[in-house]
């Protein structure tokens, strides 16, 4: 029985050596290639990311055998199983479509109306990853093009995780900018890049001092403009009368509550313009929440530190930058305990006699080890953002979209998740491949 086992071992050697040299040269120089990018994301784990070597070493085996694996079968298998080419074809399929997705580009749909009207319920969006630097697969054990489940299981393992680790990007987060990121707020406790997927504009970056007053953005205590497209709520007296729902999609008004006399409508500028020319209303009044009227959940959730803090007011508070030092105290804590505890990992931290101590040592400062960004829906009053579960983390990062690529018309839908199919009005062709900004 062992000299059979020993010759079959060999033989299975001697085969795989034989396809092996069937390997034309393109082959070669595409495996040699794909084996240097290997070892460059192998070097990122092991010495960026400061990650194990032996998890670094797993992950560069892993993508290994996928290109030998492949290749085997291209010039063997596929010739001696009938559905060899269809096998074929989405072993490729899979391996390119996962390292595009993964590193280059990615495609993402709008469900929701937090960006009206810069964004729509229903564009398709090109997001690149290379912008502001592809983020590597913090949990790379997972069911290709599947996010979170699959059937109602997790469609990726926690067996193997990765500590966070970004290449070099062509660009860094601007203030304006719109980005697709990973909801911090998430409450299932995924890893950072299986949390779902958002999408804002960046209204702080790094070392900004952020306030929000009568609904506008202050940076450093200079109000910043307000986006072309963007909405807020308006209370529209109308002498009893309802408004035509018809006649306000035909406005391009979607998003609005009516009532018999009074409508809350979320508009642009342009849009309150449109709906006081065609319905000529007693009047139009932007809806502002006073000082004093408070939010339910809005962050942080400390009653003494945001007592009067509303959507539309909040007063100034840093944004942390990577290797910036503050002191930590009874009136900051709240707004900081997250990442300190969790987004840093300190989870033996907490404040005493007004200090911040870390696993019982006090310390007079804290140094933040992240970026951190704040983000901001452009329909001001019908968007769950940062106002609400407060910062984004850099290892939440997505990407950067660039243009919308295809987008289906929906006639109303009020802010809901994924509008029903029988509220599908056509294509707006007018936002086919417009840029987004």
């Amino acid at each position: 029985m062992t000299k059979n086992k020993g010759k079959s071992k060999t033989k299975e050697k001697l085969a795989l050596r034989k396809i092996i040299k069937q390997f034309r040269t393109r082959t070669k120089v595409v495996i040699s290639i794909w084996t240097i990018f290997n070892l460059i994301f192998f070097v990122f784990y092991t010495f960026g990311a400061s990650a194990p070597i032996t998890k670094s070493l797993v992950i560069f085996v892993i993508w290994e055998l996928v290109i030998w694996v492949y290749y085997i079968h291209k010039y063997h298998y596929k010739k001696i199983h009938k559905s060899g080419d269809w096998v074929n074809a989405i072993l490729f399929a899979i391996i390119a479509a996962t390292v595009i997705r993964t590193f280059f580009i990615e495609a993402y749909k709008i469900p929701t109306s937090s960006m009206e009207k810069s964004l729509r319920v229903g564009d398709f969006l090109f997001v690149s990853k290379i912008n502001y630097g592809a983020r590597l697969p913090i949990t790379p054990i997972s069911v290709p093009f599947v996010h979170q489940n699959l059937f109602g299981v997790k469609a990726y393992s926690e067996a193997l995780k990765m500590p966070y680790f970004r290449t070099k990007g062509l660009q860094k987060i601007k203030r304006r900018d719109i980005v697709v990121f990973n909801w911090p707020a998430e409450p299932d406790g995924r890893p950072a890049d299986k949390k779902m997927n958002y999408i804002k504009r960046c209204v702080a970056i790094p070392g900004d001092t952020i306030s929000i007053q009568d609904g506008y953005v202050h940076i450093d205590g200079n109000m910043e403009d307000f986006p072309q497209d963007g909405q807020f709520e308006y209370r529209v007296y109308t002498k009893g009368k309802s408004l035509n729902p018809k006649k306000l999609f035909k406005l391009d008004v979607t998003d609005f509550n009516r009532g018999a006399g009074m409508s809350d409508l979320h508009l642009s500028q342009a849009s309150k313009e449109n709906v006081e020319k065609s319905f000529n209303p007693d009047s139009v009044l932007r809806k502002t929440y006073p000082i004093g009227t408070t939010d339910s959940y809005l962050f942080p959730t400390d009653t003494a530190v945001m007592g009067k803090w509303n959507r539309d007011y909040m007063e100034a508070i840093y944004v942390p930058e990577k290797g910036e030092s503050i002191a930590i105290n009874k009136n900051n804590y709240p707004i900081y305990e997250k990442i300190i505890k969790e987004y840093e990992g300190n989870q033996n931290a907490y404040l005493s006699n007004n200090r911040l101590v870390i696993d019982g040592e006090p310390t007079e400062k804290y140094t933040f080890k992240m970026n951190y960004y704040f983000m901001m829906g452009d329909n001001r009053h019908n968007s769950l953002d940062s106002r609400f579960w407060g910062f984004v983390p850099e290892d939440h990062i997505v990407g950067k979209p660039l243009f919308i690529w295809f987008s289906l018309k929906y006639e109303t839908y009020n802010g809901n998740y994924n509008p029903p199919k029988n509220q599908l009005r056509g294509i707006r062709f007018n936002r086919i491949f417009k840029r987004v900004k």
